[in-house]
């Protein structure tokens, strides 16, 4: 899913949110509080005259949640969203 937000504010600002549903569920099963913060989101904005990437990084939001036996799926799923923006921004 996609958010726009031009006219909104001074600059651009769209945020994608993007899921892996395989690695959703294995989070998902261990704590639904989790929920709170899927799916993940990749912003995409201007400042100072540049082209601005920025996620929240999966490997850290988890610890926000205390369950240490998910650091392999959020560590994946943290390799997947910079792979994206890598070539995102290589494009």
């Amino acid at each position: 899913m996609r958010y726009r937000f031009w006219g909104l504010l001074d600059s651009c600002l769209a945020a994608f949110e993007v899921c892996q549903p395989q690695q959703a569920k294995k989070v998902l099963e261990q704590d639904m509080s989790i929920s709170t913060a899927l799916p993940c989101r990749i912003s995409i904005y201007e400042e100072e005259g540049k082209t601005v990437l920025a996620t929240l990084k999966p490997t850290t939001l988890l610890a926000m949640f205390n369950v240490p036996q998910l650091e392999v799926v959020a560590r994946d799923v943290e390799n997947t969203i910079v792979k994206i923006m890598k070539e995102a921004a290589s494009s």
